[in-house]
């Protein structure tokens, strides 16, 4: 039995968007933008393992507290892309009607903070 693609909906820049991922073809969303203390770049891809679909993420800026990085990894079961009802979620938000969303995992997290590291925190 071959895999089957996963099709889910996701929270991008602002608003819901629906992505289709496929076995071997994996899916990267990338964002930038100036902030008042500096900049923040984020990417988040999405890739089929076996019978889960994976999302790592990784947050790169510079803040007033210097240069920082973090970004981390959860999972879905493939046959749980429609699993978590969003209008329970938010209740108050009618952009969450109808918006069904995997039932992530987690996975692990790393955080890093330059400034922090060189005054030994």
């Amino acid at each position: 039995m071959g895999q089957h693609n996963a099709r889910f909906w996701t929270y991008w820049n602002g608003g819901w968007v629906k992505l289709t991922v496929r076995p071997g073809r994996p899916v990267e969303l990338f964002s930038a933008r100036r902030t008042e203390e500096g900049f923040t770049r984020f990417r988040e891809g999405y890739e089929i393992e076996g019978a889960r679909l994976v999302c790592q993420w990784h947050e790169e800026g510079r803040d007033c507290d210097g240069p920082y990085e973090r970004g981390g990894w959860c999972w879905s079961k493939l046959d749980e892309m429609a699993a978590d009802d969003m209008a329970e979620r938010c209740p108050d938000d009618p952009a969450c009607d109808g918006i069904r969303v995997p039932n992530w995992q987690k996975g692990g997290r790393h955080q890093r903070d330059v400034f922090a590291e060189a005054a030994g925190y």
